[in-house]
């Protein structure tokens, strides 16, 4: 009897079960707003984590009884999911541009990018992800006037009226690299991100260009040079994504 008390296997004194749902668009103290309904307490802990530029939402559930910490763990997840909805992106570990990359890949869709102030980092980032090249074109970065006219075939006339970070530039862009490409989608990234540039610091132009057919958005970003322009790029990738989930 010793023999089999000491070798059976123990139960936990109580089942611990977690979950991170990723967010972006929304800021910590809005998430917090918005999560005051969904119930929480003693068994269940809900915690936000910033992760820049997104934020994090962690969920943990205990019981005794392990059915008790799964129902307690996937109430809260609906509860969240309903007051938040598609600013949710990932229920895993994903990142923003592996969920744009399985949208893609699941609807046989291809992406290319052009980029200004953001150097590259979203080809950067969307090249990062194994089997990019069944969906991802490529990406053609200029970061002056002279490049811009050159590599897009933007007229000199229209960059000198419109401006380099304009709505009109920036949609020449994207039509222009999806053209090139012969993609079913396009990013264009513009913007300001210091004051050698210009007045406006943080101010950037993006658009998606989806199967022939434009559509602009302005965003003034703050920060460091580095977040600034992760933001966009991750403002960007949440445009296609909320395209590809319509």
């Amino acid at each position: 009897f010793f023999y089999r008390w000491c070798f059976m296997p123990q139960q936990p004194e109580k089942y611990l079960k977690h979950k991170t749902l990723k967010t972006f668009g929304l800021s910590e103290p809005q998430l917090r707003d918005l999560l005051k309904s969904v119930s929480h307490g003693h068994d269940l802990h809900i915690r936000l984590i910033a992760n820049l530029p997104c934020v994090d939402i962690f969920i943990s559930a205990e019981s005794k009884v392990e059915r008790i910490a799964d129902s307690l763990l996937a109430s809260a997840e609906k509860s969240i999911c309903n007051q938040i909805g598609d600013n949710i992106y990932a229920f895993n570990n994903e990142n923003m541009e592996e969920v744009v990359g399985y949208l893609l890949y699941l609807k046989q869709y291809s992406l290319s990018i052009a980029e200004n102030c953001t150097g590259g980092l979203l080809s950067n980032l969307i090249s990062n992800i194994t089997g990019c090249s069944f969906y991802y074109k490529g990406g053609i970065t200029a970061c002056d006037a002279d490049a811009v006219n050159l590599l897009f075939n933007i007229p000199r006339e229209s960059i000198e009226r419109y401006g380099l970070v304009s709505e009109r530039v920036t949609k020449d862009m994207a039509c222009a690299v999806s053209n090139i490409t012969k993609s079913n989608f396009a990013l264009s990234v513009t913007g300001i991100m210091g004051l050698e540039e210009g007045e406006n610091v943080g101010m950037v132009w993006i658009c998606l260009y989806a199967n022939g057919q434009s559509t602009c958005r302005q965003f003034f970003f703050s920060g460091e040079r580095h977040e600034m322009k992760l933001k966009a790029a991750y403002t960007a990738f949440d445009l296609l994504r909320r395209e590809l989930l319509d």
